[in-house]
C-alpha cells in the first residue's frame, strides 16, 4: 500500500468492515484523505483474511491490499494511507471498497482534510 505504519492508538478499537462504500457530501474542491486501518478481530489476524482494494473518487489506490501484511503482521499497529489532491467535483467524495474474499471493506477512521 506504501503507507506508513504506526502504533495503534485508543480512537481505533472499534472498526467498520463489510464496507462496500462511505460518500462524504463536501464542497468541491481538492482534499487529502486519510485512512486508518487495524486488525482488533483475532480471526482476522493472519495473511489472506483481509485483502481489499479501494477506489477514492473514481482512482484506484490499492489493488487487493492485505491489511496483516501491510502491517507487518503485527495486529496491534495501525496503517494511516494518506491520498493526497483528491479531486471533487460532484460535491460528493467517493471511497469505494472491492474485496475478493467477500469480506469487504475494512476501516477504523477516515479523515477528510480541504486542501
Amino acid at each position: 500500500a506504501g503507507s506508513p505504519v504506526i502504533q495503534h492508538y485508543e480512537a481505533y478499537f472499534s472498526e467498520a468492515y463489510d464496507v462496500g462504500a462511505y460518500r462524504f457530501t463536501v464542497p468541491n474542491g481538492r482534499y487529502t484523505v486519510r485512512l486508518y486501518n487495524r486488525i482488533g478481530y483475532g480471526p482476522n489476524q493472519s495473511p489472506g483474511k483481509v485483502v481489499m482494494s479501494l477506489t477514492v473518487e473514481g482512482r484506484r489506490v490499492w489493488d487487493n491490499v492485505d491489511l496483516f501484511a501491510a502491517l507487518e503482521k503485527d495486529a496491534t499497529r495501525t496503517l494511516v494511507s494518506e491520498f493526497k489532491d483528491v479531486e471533487v467535483k460532484d460535491g460528493v467524495l467517493d471511497l469505494e471498497w472491492s474485496a475478493p474474499l467477500n469480506c469487504g471493506g475494512w476501516c477504523n477512521a477516515i479523515e477528510v482534510i480541504p486542501q
